[in-house]
């Protein structure tokens, strides 16, 4: 029986401001300074240190969201979508309370929220994960965690803030509630990107998912990085890492990582990707996807090789 794999997720490009996900953290650490300016207003993010594999979770719950989700209006009267709940699990109030777990305040309130029922296997196929046992309990680990961070989003004189989702449980089986602004940006007509998930599965670093789904936001088909002009190592190292203070060798680590997640893009199809001696990347989408000849593959394979064998080698001499 063929796999049931979501293609792709639509996402709210605010979701991919500098340090909400990283490559990796510190147990309990804590998001810094994650904030910009955006859409004539400010947000900012408060909660645990998210991931690689928290953004690969939440970009499967937002493709399940797309394909199965409903929007929950809210109203002045209803602010908490009362008129609509799951029944989950024979519990009609599941759905109610997973929208309730929002805790949003002021407007937000009064916003539209996306509802899902899924199972914990069709969101471990999404992210890419495997099925194991363990998996399973990782994945609930995982949107535990996301729950846990509140956005702050102000325009003006007014602003509100709200939990990024909420979840509730039985097994397998899964109701999940997105924030209002994925879920304007999923199922309403708020402004989203594209994600590839089949593009995702692909890549095999944290680096390379992340950087992806940053050009992804930033890059339309047809069309390059910066019409052309690319971009600094160390500009998106700020993108991929965030704000966080670090020394010189860690920055030195990780323009190498950024140049073999750059060789990981550049060998999906519909992408093409370099480095120059200048430090300076440059990406590219363009409209008609060529399959490369295994030649070609080959190549690339050896490029890859050559910048995983070169990080080792300097990571080795770090380290004495």
């Amino acid at each position: 029986m063929a796999k049931d794999v979501s293609k792709y997720a639509r996402f709210d490009p605010m979701f991919l401001t500098d340090g909400l996900f990283v490559p990796t953290a510190r147990k309990g650490q804590a998001l810094y300074e994650v904030g910009r300016e955006y859409d004539h207003g400010e947000v900012r993010f408060k909660g645990v240190q998210l991931t690689a594999a928290h953004q690969s979770v939440l970009l499967a719950v937002c493709a399940r969201t797309g394909r199965n989700g409903l929007l929950v209006r809210g109203t002045k009267d209803d602010t908490l979508g009362d008129q609509f709940t799951l029944d989950l699990l024979n519990d009609p109030k599941a759905g109610k309370r997973a929208v309730e777990a929002l805790e949003a305040v002021a407007e937000a309130e009064r916003k539209d929220k996306a509802i899902v029922e899924c199972s914990a296997y069709s969101l471990l196929m999404d992210a890419g994960m495997e099925t194991g046992g363990k998996d399973y309990k990782k994945v609930a680990d995982l949107l535990s965690d996301l729950a846990t961070v509140v956005l702050y989003r102000r325009v003006g004189k007014r602003g509100a803030a709200s939990n990024l989702l909420s979840f509730v449980h039985d097994g397998d089986k899964m109701s999940i509630a997105l924030n209002w602004r994925l879920a304007e940006s999923i199922l309403g007509e708020a402004q989203n990107i594209q994600v590839s998930l089949l593009e995702r599965h692909n890549l095999q670093g944290s680096v390379a998912r992340l950087l992806h789904a940053w050009l992804s936001a930033h890059i339309r088909q047809g069309f390059s990085l910066m019409d052309g002009q690319g971009a600094k190592l160390d500009t998106l190292a700020r993108h991929i890492w965030g704000n966080r203070p670090v020394s010189d060798s860690v920055k030195w680590k990780r323009r190498f990582e950024l140049k073999k997640a750059i060789v990981e893009i550049g060998q999906l199809d519909g992408w093409a990707a370099s480095v120059d001696e200048r430090n300076i990347a440059r990406f590219s989408r363009p409209c008609f996807i060529e399959k490369r000849t295994p030649g070609q593959q080959v190549e690339l394979k050896k490029r890859a090789d050559q910048v995983s064998e070169a990080l080792a080698d300097w990571t080795t001499k770090l380290k004495r």
